[in-house]
């Protein structure tokens, strides 16, 4: 099909292009789909590291989030319905929100000063 509605279809629509001046090649496509993976897992590291930082920082929030998570999936392995059902993480409350922004948007030496 023609109609490449995503990165992946982009790609795939390249390794046909008529103009042999923007075709790539199986190798090129599937390195572009190696630094998008490595990329993806390095933000979702980073950003799962800065969590669980930002939580152990304000242990009411954690403990919030904790009663939550027992609260929806007990012992059970969470579910991508039972992530959507939680609140606390995503909150809209202007406290949480102000705090998450400082926090998130902060260098590190300034949170660690506790200056924000």
């Amino acid at each position: 099909e023609d109609n490449a509605i995503d990165y992946l279809g982009e790609l795939m629509k390249l390794t046909r292009d008529t103009n042999i001046n923007k075709r790539i090649t199986l190798e090129q496509m599937i390195d572009e789909i190696k630094a998008l993976f490595g990329a993806g897992h390095l933000t979702t590291t980073n950003l799962l590291g800065w969590c669980a930082f930002v939580l152990s920082v304000h242990g009411d929030w954690q403990e919030k989030a904790r009663k939550e998570v027992f609260e929806i999936f007990g012992n059970k392995n969470p579910s991508s319905d039972g992530i959507a059902r939680l609140k606390t993480v995503s909150t809209s409350s202007p406290e949480y929100k102000h705090t998450v922004f400082i926090r998130l948007f902060s260098s590190p030496q300034t949170i660690l000063n506790n200056d924000c």
